[in-house]
């Protein structure tokens, strides 16, 4: 199958990223390896929602700062740009941390519910099954929310960022096949896909992927009839060199088919 598009990319905006980075340092690598579809899916928490907390994450990276690209963006002829961004799960809220209205500005909405670094309390990190108990509740309260209907993808699933290899196998193992199929049925009911987050900044091999936890979680979304949404988390253009060739391996040990791949846009 031919992937032509990677839908999390991330820029200066996003105050994780370089600060270097603009939206135009992708275009001609995306341009060289075949892509001609990206969205910039930089990190969001709008501003008609109360912050957990006051620092610049919750309180800096609102819609007057993401919209600065978007001139840009708009006037991009050589390949498709997407205005999009990453938001957030708010617990105290139960739902994603942004208005309907905001949500009709995006052309595209990725929503993850492992960012628990930054959403979950602290001493639930290390406690195995009290972090499964906030990512099940999360994925279901961000599919089932206001906005869920402009949501795109969902991030990176139960990928817990900041989370070790040998952790995250762990703390997946917890979840039953069942358990997953229930949220997975209504994921794909629902008409949100599933983000393969494969990365960029290096070459992943077949071995690495097949014992990875991801391809258990990815082939059960893909037996409940889930639509995928491929992404590279990139955060400098240097961590998208390898994304094509990352996606490739995934889709082939997944064995998706074109048909396997969401509707982008909206």
């Amino acid at each position: 199958m031919n992937i032509n598009h990677d839908f999390h990319i991330h820029t200066s905006l996003s105050l994780c990223a370089d600060p270097a980075t603009q939206a135009q340092d992708f275009i001609v690598p995306a341009m060289e390896a075949g892509i001609d579809r990206i969205g910039i899916s930089n990190h969001f928490w709008d501003g008609e929602v109360e912050p957990l907390r006051d620092d610049g994450y919750f309180t800096m990276q609102n819609f007057e700062r993401l919209s600065r690209e978007l001139e840009y963006i708009r006037s991009e002829k050589r390949i498709s740009v997407s205005f999009g961004c990453e938001g957030e799960y708010d617990p105290v809220g139960h739902d994603v941390a942004m208005t309907e209205a905001t949500a009709e500005k995006f052309d595209h909405i990725l929503v993850p519910n492992s960012h628990t670094h930054l959403v979950m309390p602290d001493e639930y990190w290390d406690d195995i099954p009290r972090h499964k108990e906030f990512l099940m509740t999360a994925y279901t309260d961000i599919i089932r929310g206001k906005v869920s209907k402009y949501i795109t993808a969902i991030a990176h699933p139960f990928e817990v960022v900041g989370y070790s290899r040998e952790k995250l196998s762990a703390l997946v193992a917890t979840v039953s096949d069942d358990e997953f199929k229930r949220i997975f049925d209504e994921t794909a009911e629902r008409g949100i896909a599933y983000e393969l987050n494969v990365g960029g900044g290096r070459k992943l091999t077949r071995e690495e992927y097949e014992s990875s936890p991801s391809i258990r979680m990815a082939r059960l979304a893909k037996e409940c009839g889930c639509r995928f949404l491929f992404g590279s988390d990139a955060h400098a253009a240097r961590e998208f060199v390898y994304f094509k060739e990352n996606a490739e391996m995934v889709a082939e040990a997944l064995e998706l088919k074109d048909n396997d791949i969401a509707e982008i846009g909206r």
